[in-house]
Order: C-alpha cells, then sequence, then structure tokens
C-alpha cells in the first residue's frame, strides 16, 4: 500500500469502514448497546506495511452484551464489508477527502523541527523527492485500478478473525500459551455459519453508504483582513453584559487562520442543590454527546471538535476549528439537549460505565490523594466516593427532569474568539438566549465555591491505598500561603524556578525517593499555596520517612535562595520574565488564558505584562522576607499521604492513570479490560481506611470535623482593578 501513496485506497476504504455517523456499521452496533468504538485500516508500524506486504485490519470494541450477540456483529459487519468495497459512491467520497486534506495541510501548525525531520527520513523510503513534505497528507488523484486492488483483496474470505475477552468464546477453554509473555489462546477452524454470513451478506436497512458532509469547510476569508486590518485589543471585550449572560468576543488579528473557539458556560444552581443533581448533570452529557455522536461525526472528519461536559456550576461547552461552520454546530448541539429522548439501556449502561470509572480512578493513589487533599480544602465539595455512591439511585426520569429543569434559572458566560466578527457572536448568543427563555439567577455568587484556612502547624491526613496490590505511597505537602496578589504570584514564580533544579537533585538523584515528583505553586479561589508531591514506593520508603524528607528540603529553600549571588538571581530573574515574553504559541492557547479569567471572573487579561513589571521590581531579599516570614510567622501545612502496602502478593501489577471523565475518555476506558471482581459496584472497597493516632490533634481522621471550625476565604481577586473596587 505504501507504493500507492497517490490514491490512497487503503486510507480511503479504512475512511468509510471506521466512520461513525448515521448508516454505519459503528452507529448500527452503538445503538443496540454491543460497541464502544470501530476503527479501520493498515497500522503504521513496518510489522503492518512494509515494502513486502500491508496488513488491513478491522478492530471493533465490544461490550459484554456485543460479545453475547458476536454472531449478529459478523453479520453487520461483512454486510458494511460488502456495502463499502461494492459501492460506486467511491469516488466522490474520494474527493471530499481530498478537499479535508487538502484543507488541513494548507492550514496546519508548524511541528517541531525533529517532528518534521523524522517524518520526512522515513518518507524518503518510499516518495519520490517532490512528494516527500506532501505525500503522507495529501490525496493526489483517484485510481480506479488501485482501489480495485484493495478490492479484490478485501472481498476474499481470507482472513483471520482474533477473539480477545476474558470470557472463552462459547465455551472454548484456552488449550495453549505463547512462550513471550504467557499469554492464553485457543485456534479453531472457521465456523461454516460465519463463512455463509460472508458469501451471502444480509441485508441490513440501517446501514447504508456515508452522506456527503455538510461541514466541510469552503469559505477561508479572514474577517480582520477584509475589515482593513483595524487596531484589535490584546484583551478580549464585553460584547453583551446582563443579568442572563455575558458574552467576550476577541477578533483574531496574530494567527490569521480561518479558525475560531467557542466557549460557552451555563451556569445553573441545579448542579449545585446536591451530589446527585450533579451527577444528573454528569450523565445527562454523556447522553446527549452519546445521540449527537453519529449526527457530528462528519464535522469531526472535516476537521471541527466539540464537547461537552459538567463543570463546578453548570454545563461547559466547547467548539473550535474552521470557523465556517461553527456556529451551526452550536446549534446542533442545543437542539439535542433540548430535544433529547432518553432511553433507558442506555441510562443504565452510562450508569455502570460511570461506576466503573470512578472505582477505577479512586483506586489509583494519586487520584485518591487529589480527592482527599480537596475534600479538606474545599468549603462545598462533592466527594468522588459520594459521587459513586449517588449514581444508584438516578433514574431515567430524573435525568428527564434535569433536562426540563437545569436551564430555568440560568447564566451563560460566552467566549467567541477568532476568526468572527461582532455581529456573528451577538447573533448567537441571542439564539441561545432564545433557545431557553430563562430568568436570571437570583443570586450567583451564593454558587461560587471558598477554600478553607488551614490552622498554623503541620496537619497530616493519612489513607491506606484501595488496590491491595498497590505498593504506591502519594505524599503531598500541600503548604497554605493565603490571599494572593500579583506580587505574590510573582514571588512563588520566582521561587520555584531557582528550586526546581535542587528538588529534583536531592529528592530523586541523590535520594532517589522515587522516579515522579514535582514542586509546584497553586492558586484555588484567589488563596496562594505551593505544592510538593512524590510518588514512592512503600516496599523502598516509609511515607513518614518521605514526608520529613520533603520538609526537610522545604525548611532549606531560604538557604537555597541566600546563597546564590546576586548575578545568579539576575539570570534567573531574566529567564522567567523571557519566558513569559515569548507571549502565546497558538489561538488556542491564548483562548484558554482568556476563558480561565472569565470562568474564575478574575478579567486579568493583561496577567502577564503586568507580571513582567512586578517581575522587574522584585529583588533577591524580597523573596528571601517572604520565606523566613513564611516559616516563622505562618507555616500552615496539609499532608496527605495514601499509603501503598509495604508487602505485595506475587504477580501483582500498579493499578494506571485515571482519567478525566469525559465521553471520550469514558468510552476509552471501557475498551480496556476491567477484572469482573474490580468492576462490580461494591460499596465495602470503597470505604477510606484512615491511619494514625486517634489522640494526636495534628492527625486528620475526621474530615468534616476538622473542617467544621476553620475559617473560610472569601473569594478572593488577584485582578488589582477589581480587587481596588471591592
Amino acid at each position: 500500500m505504501k507504493n500507492l501513496y497517490r490514491s490512497k485506497p487503503d486510507y480511503l476504504i479504512s475512511q468509510l469502514l471506521g466512520y461513525e455517523g448515521v448508516g454505519s456499521l459503528c452507529s448500527y452496533l452503538r445503538r443496540r448497546l454491543w460497541c464502544i468504538s470501530v476503527m479501520a485500516g493498515v497500522g503504521g508500524s513496518s510489522f503492518d506495511s512494509n515494502s513486502i506486504y500491508s496488513l488491513f485490519n478491522i478492530c471493533i470494541y465490544l461490550t459484554d452484551d456485543g460479545f453475547d450477540h458476536l454472531d449478529e456483529v459478523l453479520e453487520a459487519t461483512f454486510a458494511w464489508i460488502k456495502l463499502i468495497i461494492n459501492s460506486d459512491q467511491l469516488q466522490a467520497s474520494f474527493k471530499e477527502l481530498q478537499q479535508i486534506a487538502n484543507n488541513n495541510f494548507r492550514f496546519q501548525i508548524q511541528m517541531p523541527s525533529i517532528d518534521n525531520v523524522q517524518s520526512m527520513v522515513e518518507s524518503l523510503n518510499y516518495l519520490s523527492p517532490k512528494d516527500v513534505l506532501t505525500g503522507p497528507q495529501l490525496y493526489f488523484q483517484y485510481d480506479e485500478a488501485d482501489i480495485e486492488l484493495l478490492r479484490q483483496h478485501l472481498d476474499k474470505f481470507n482472513f483471520n478473525i482474533m477473539i480477545s475477552s476474558y470470557m472463552p468464546y462459547e465455551g472454548n477453554e484456552y488449550d495453549q500459551k505463547e512462550p513471550w509473555f504467557g499469554t492464553q489462546y485457543k485456534t479453531i477452524p472457521m465456523p461454516s455459519k460465519w463463512v455463509d454470513m460472508w458469501q451471502e451478506p444480509a441485508t441490513l436497512k440501517e446501514l447504508h453508504f456515508p452522506q456527503p458532509n455538510p461541514f466541510v469547510t469552503t469559505d477561508f476569508t479572514l474577517h480582520w483582513v477584509e475589515a482593513g486590518k483595524p487596531h484589535i485589543s490584546r484583551s478580549p471585550k464585553a460584547l453583551i453584559k446582563t443579568d442572563l449572560c455575558e458574552l467576550w468576543f476577541r477578533q483574531d488579528n496574530i494567527f490569521q487562520l480561518p479558525d475560531g473557539y467557542i466557549n460557552l458556560y451555563f451556569i445553573t444552581p441545579l448542579v449545585r442543590e446536591s451530589v446527585k443533581h450533579y451527577m444528573l448533570g454528569v450523565l445527562y452529557t454523556y447522553l446527549v454527546e452519546f445521540k449527537i455522536a453519529e449526527q457530528l461525526y462528519p464535522a469531526l472528519e472535516a476537521g471541527l471538535t466539540y464537547g461537552l461536559y459538567i463543570g463546578d456550576k453548570g454545563l461547559v461547552m466547547r467548539v473550535s476549528g474552521y470557523n465556517e461552520k461553527l456556529p451551526l454546530l452550536v446549534e446542533i448541539i442545543l437542539n439535542v439537549m433540548r430535544s433529547i429522548e432518553l432511553d433507558v439501556d442506555q441510562v443504565n449502561s452510562f450508569k455502570d460505565l460511570k461506576k466503573r470509572q470512578i472505582y477505577n480512578a479512586l483506586i489509583n493513589g494519586r487520584t485518591l490523594n487529589l480527592d482527599l487533599r480537596l475534600n479538606v480544602l474545599e468549603n462545598q465539595r462533592f466527594g468522588m466516593i459520594s459521587k459513586y455512591e449517588a449514581i444508584d439511585a438516578i433514574t431515567v426520569e430524573d435525568i428527564s427532569n434535569f433536562k426540563d429543569n437545569f436551564h430555568k434559572k440560568m447564566y451563560v458566560k460566552g467566549l467567541m474568539q477568532g476568526n468572527f466578527t461582532e455581529d456573528q457572536a451577538k447573533e448567537l448568543m441571542q439564539k441561545i438566549l432564545l433557545t431557553y427563555n430563562s430568568e436570571k439567577v437570583d443570586n450567583l455568587s451564593a454558587l461560587d465555591n471558598n477554600l478553607l484556612q488551614i490552622p498554623l502547624g503541620s496537619h497530616y491526613l493519612r489513607a491506606k491505598t484501595l488496590n491491595d496490590d498497590d505498593s504506591n505511597t502519594i505524599i503531598t505537602n500541600y503548604y497554605q500561603i493565603g490571599p494572593c496578589d500579583l506580587k505574590l504570584e510573582c514571588l512563588m514564580d520566582l521561587i520555584e524556578l531557582i528550586v526546581e533544579e535542587p528538588f529534583f537533585n536531592q529528592l530523586r538523584t541523590q535520594e532517589q525517593l522515587g522516579y515522579s515528583l514535582g514542586i509546584h505553586q497553586r492558586i484555588g479561589y484567589g488563596v496562594m499555596a505551593f505544592v510538593i508531591t512524590i510518588n514512592t514506593q512503600e516496599t523502598k520508603h516509609k511515607a513518614e520517612y518521605v514526608e520529613r524528607r520533603i520538609e526537610a528540603f522545604r525548611s532549606r529553600m531560604s538557604e537555597l535562595v541566600s546563597q546564590m549571588s546576586n548575578e545568579e538571581f539576575k539570570n534567573i530573574q531574566e529567564t522567567l520574565i523571557s519566558g513569559k515574553r515569548l507571549g502565546d504559541t497558538s489561538l488556542d492557547e491564548e483562548v484558554m488564558r482568556n476563558w480561565s479569567e472569565i470562568v474564575t471572573k478574575e478579567y486579568f487579561f493583561n496577567r502577564v505584562e503586568m507580571q513582567i513589571q512586578t517581575l522587574n521590581n522584585l529583588t533577591k531579599d524580597d523573596v528571601l522576607n517572604f520565606l523566613n516570614d513564611y516559616d516563622r510567622n505562618n507555616l500552615r501545612k496539609l499532608s496527605v499521604q495514601v499509603v501503598g502496602n509495604h508487602t505485595l502478593p506475587s504477580g501483582s501489577t500498579t493499578q494506571a492513570n485515571s482519567r478525566s471523565g469525559s465521553l471520550s475518555d469514558l468510552l476509552e476506558d471501557g475498551q480496556h479490560d476491567i477484572p469482573k471482581e474490580q468492576s462490580k459496584p461494591m460499596a465495602e472497597k470503597i470505604r477510606i481506611e484512615f491511619l494514625g493516632e486517634n489522640d494526636d490533634p495534628s492527625n486528620i481522621k475526621d474530615i468534616s470535623a476538622f473542617k467544621k471550625s476553620l475559617y473560610v476565604y472569601p473569594l478572593i481577586n488577584t485582578n488589582p482593578n477589581l480587587a481596588n473596587k471591592s
């Protein structure tokens, strides 16, 4: 296939077989809850494709129910393969993919030099010199002879079927073991019923060839250039600000690409009412994304992206990509949010998947450590265990009520940035307001969360890992400083840069306490802290010892600064300032920076410029005075330790990293084999065993009791203009 790069028949067929839109195999199987995803094509490794042969694979990730209906899955798969390879619409699909590839190549973001060099060196093996840059990406010409060559191979019953499952197929016990990893397997003759399905494929009315893609971009007009390149402020400006919404807008004049970003935050009191309402919002966003997945799959193919997920105070929608069709994308998602019809089986399936995801996250020590720390620090927080326990009681009627009521009282925050006009932004916000016709939220500030002030001194929260087979111990020392301002933020930037190299050298290289460790500042709800985390193994180093070594290093930070010469300090200062002067490297980076300011209500859009001014005026004495004062008068430490097992059974494994919780992550998690005993919602496995002495006041064993008497910080704004006004 490599030599056919100009016509790319394997790319064309793989795109069609792996299509996830309306009428596809993936849609057919997902609607029956039989599969999670379908992928097809020739792999990129030299084993999959080389000068001798190419291996064309179709991989279907099944649910347990799909495995139980394997015959029906294969029946639909065979019918889909025949439908695609024998279609008379392949040339039209080729032209569509050709246009999309041309768009992506024309407006692609510059790759790092090392990646470019590697790609070119690999391409030189099979491409002519003039096609080295374009060959891997562009579709040059449709060639019926090349399509026919691939069709002949795919049309033959000349393939293997590999079933990977923790459940044997039809009771076939594994009787062989491969020598490298000890994987058990069994080889059986191809069942005659499958041969018959291939030779006489079923006619399934739900399967049909993909329709033309309505999301392919054809208008690349740059509105800023068309308007005569007027002056544009570096900060977004508020186009609309009422009791119902605020709309921020910035037309791009820097990157000059036909790209755009639309971020919307639907703030509703309903998600703050209880953990059940919060989880209703989570499941609702999953169901909406699942519903629109096949309708908007063509948008993904055309270079657009979208997402809908839960935030602290409501639902967040993000769409991005070529700007021409983004408003249409928002309208489609809004329509589905309003009109979605809930399916009981889908609801139950997502409830089960979400419980599995939360459970698998909690048995990861790093995730549990973070959850425990935030449970202590945040005034209002729904912990992961409470989220887990709330899912079982949720019904279809509950989600339907959430859908009908979350927007009754709602405030919408929006940022539209990129290749748009102000009129386009205003028009879209008006459509959103008309879609929901919400009333104003009575007290928006009541939805804000706050941080608690840790008492003076050191306090410890120690918990045993939930995974009996895990020796990983996670120690996080959280040093709370207090209300943040611009000067404090810059001081902490300097300190972090000064101590980072000595930190890694001392604790990782010399003492070898762990490979995964970090030191960084953290601003939460306007409160500054710095955090030191080490992932060690309890079989090598006890948690108490590692915590003492962390504290020993922290107590030496002022000494590290004092030992620096003035010239060394100046070099660090200039390095930090130079990094901040680099600016945003992409439109996405600029948008996320601005969006963070809007969501947190800071609106400090020129934060970096002000940081540079402040850094220029800081001295080594400023840093030393701050560190010494904190050490003597204001040390507030919370040490959270998730302690691994110091003895492990043979053959134990370490749990994989947890994921964020979006629909794509949820479905991807579902593709990994989960041991049956771990996937069941067992309440007893979610009980946390706290360690330490009961009579030690510095030891936290009851989080609620510890928090009861703590001071609650007001929501602190670090923007000096807004802070002065308040």
